[in-house]
């Protein structure tokens, strides 16, 4: 999600200021996917702790194709699979020099194993994925909900686990 200083939602303005602090000393570069609720509060001014920013659109129809191209890939996590996004992703590795790659948000750690060895790589986990799939298992009435539901937990989980160790560090915001 884009990072906004008056964001409605808590993991955007999160990342505002985290953006904030860190471009205190260091040149940062963002690709961000946006939503319209994401994109509340935005203000065009946030951008300018950024040496170069694209946001690129997300809708139903993007989250459906994500889904549909990475089949062994968790459902919230396939919905942000996007050639699209990896090609800027790849364009932006290509032309400047990073010692630290941030994917904040976990469906964005699908992409820390695209990032070359010789450059850290961090996760931001806004929310315990995994976590909440298991919760909304245990809440469904319905006994077929229920079991679908903890099937894609288990994904989630063992997903997680393999991908964690394409981090270098992850952080989670409290």
């Amino acid at each position: 999600f884009v990072p906004v200083s008056q964001g409605r939602q808590a993991g955007t303005k999160t990342s505002y200021y985290m953006c904030e602090y860190l471009a205190r000393k260091h040149r940062l570069h963002l690709l961000a996917f946006s939503t319209k609720e994401g994109m509340a509060g935005f203000q065009k001014e946030d951008m300018s702790l950024f040496v170069s920013w694209k946001s690129i659109p997300v809708s139903n129809r993007n989250r459906i194709w994500g889904v549909m191209t990475a089949p062994g890939l968790p459902l919230a996590i396939a919905a942000r699979n996007s050639q699209i996004y990896r090609r800027e992703f790849h364009r932006l590795l290509n032309e400047h020099r990073f010692d630290v790659v941030l994917l904040d948000h976990t469906a964005m750690f699908q992409y820390a194993a695209e990032v070359p060895s010789s450059i850290v790589v961090g996760g931001n986990a806004h929310d315990i994925t995994m976590q909440n799939w298991s919760r909304r298992a245990a809440a469904a009435k319905n006994g077929l909900a229920r079991y679908v539901l903890d099937m894609e937990a288990k994904r989630m989980c063992r997903w997680e686990q393999k991908v964690f160790g394409n981090l270098n560090f992850v952080t989670i915001p409290s």
